[in-house]
């Protein structure tokens, strides 16, 4: 095992905790602007848990996965998303949808961004068994910019 595999990730607390903990845990290629922190705190307790899985799935999985395309990095996030009952995929199957609804932009480093894809656990708009996390991969930054959690965000299928 490598150094970065033996270390202990502090645990997330408190939706109110997330700011502190993501800047603390999650590392320099995952971004979450204030709406997303915002939103975190109508998360329920019960998914906290998971939420914060799925955020170190994402550091751990996703973000190898982006930076250097390796087909076994690909496996193995498919593998975590399996094991954690995930799925990521875009928001739209028309991407052309995606910029009839504003609720799907959000504002990092002063730049407007569109979220196309999310990582979604559940079936619900029901926050005590659901949520999504919108995103986006900035490829010149090489940061994942997550625009907004947990809520499930409005589109013509839920509509």
């Amino acid at each position: 095992r490598t150094a970065a595999e033996e270390k202990v990730d502090p645990p997330l607390a408190s939706y109110d905790d997330l700011e502190e903990w993501a800047n603390a845990v999650l590392g320099d290629h995952i971004v979450l602007v204030p709406k997303a922190i915002r939103g975190a705190r109508r998360g329920h307790p019960s998914m906290l848990s998971h939420i914060e899985q799925t955020l170190l799935a994402i550091r751990d999985h996703k973000i190898p996965l982006l930076l250097d395309g390796n087909p076994e990095r690909k496996a193995a996030w498919l593998q975590k998303l399996g094991e954690l009952a995930l799925e990521d995929e875009p928001c739209f199957a028309n991407a052309r949808e995606l910029k009839r609804w504003p609720e799907y932009q959000a504002t990092y480093d002063g730049t407007s961004f569109w979220l196309p894809d999310h990582i979604k656990y559940g079936n619900s708009t029901d926050l005590k068994a659901a949520f999504r996390i919108y995103y986006v991969w900035d490829i010149e930054q090489r940061r994942l910019v997550i625009g907004s959690l947990p809520d499930h965000l409005d589109n013509n299928i839920t509509n």
